[in-house]
């Protein structure tokens, strides 16, 4: 665990993704959780160790960031889509988070006892734009920041200078934009640059800088220009999915490169349809005057 900022720390080696925790003088704010379960135990040791967990805040619905919730205190806090999609169905895996079981025994195997039969638990409170915490004398807000989801939140800590960018940012790391909309990412992306912040969370990857949104930003660009040129050539969503890859455009994460086909083909799906909606509408009428 690596304090960023004082009070302010991240788990950076966690298969999944970056879970973080700000210590105040009247508890702890969790932000996201493990996903193995065997990493669960060690993870509350840390935090107990800087007070009780008062809030506990869900970034996103996917379960690399949720699965841990049943183990930890606090009341669940996540924007209203996070709730709405918290047991969706994902098009990489093939089950929603009520259906982990079987992934668990699989995964992590040693985990199967710490987890038990696995029931999760969803968000208790929920935001529809942002939403301000104040814990023991510290302004911690959640920005609703859509485009990797729609329920997307980064957690800031302004006294602090420091962000949970959660997986809008993803350093090092191959992006996944099966559930996203890349439109809403770049323009959350430009929010996140206006933050008076000198160190940044990402979802995945180590701790970095405001740099690292810029490269971000030239990531999603440039799947979007290869999804683009694939459509002009005329390839149908199938032939597209089988032949636009983006790898080379970041390092893939060697706990996920079983499934990065997977990634890529519905991340390419994703992309190839809101391209064909977004960009064959047609302009609005022009306005004589």
């Amino acid at each position: 665990m690596e304090e960023v900022v004082k009070g302010v720390f991240a788990e950076t080696g966690y298969f999944g993704c970056n879970p973080g925790m700000i210590a105040t003088p009247d508890g702890v704010v969790m932000v996201d959780t493990p996903q193995k379960p065997t990493d669960w135990p060690g993870w509350k040791e840390a935090i107990e160790a800087h007070g009780r967990v008062r809030w506990h805040v869900n970034t996103e619905h996917h379960w690399d960031h949720t699965m841990g919730n049943p183990h930890y205190d606090g009341i669940i806090v996540a924007h209203e889509a996070t709730y709405r999609d918290f047991f969706s169905v994902s098009s990489i895996w093939g089950f929603g988070i009520d259906g982990a079981q079987p992934w668990i025994e699989r995964a992590d195997p040693e985990g199967v006892s710490i987890a038990g039969h696995y029931k999760p638990r969803s968000p208790e409170v929920t935001f529809s734009r942002d939403m301000t915490l104040h814990v023991g004398g510290l302004e911690i807000r959640l920005l609703h920041t859509p485009g990797h989801t729609e329920g997307e939140a980064a957690v800031y800590v302004p006294e602090r200078g420091v962000l949970f960018a959660t997986d809008n940012l993803f350093v090092e790391f191959l992006p996944w934009f099966h559930d996203s909309d890349p439109f809403d990412w770049l323009a959350s992306l430009g929010r996140l640059k206006t933050l008076d912040l000198d160190r940044i969370v990402p979802g995945h990857g180590p701790v970095c800088g405001k740099e690292a949104i810029d490269h971000m930003e030239e990531k999603i660009h440039g799947v979007l220009a290869r999804v683009r040129h694939a459509i002009a050539l005329g390839l149908t969503e199938e032939e597209a999915s089988a032949t636009v890859r983006f790898l080379d455009l970041c390092v893939q994460d060697k706990n996920y490169k079983d499934i990065r086909n997977d990634i890529e083909t519905a991340s390419v799906r994703r992309i190839y349809r809101i391209l064909k909606e977004r960009e064959s509408e047609p302009p609005p009428p022009r306005v004589r005057g």
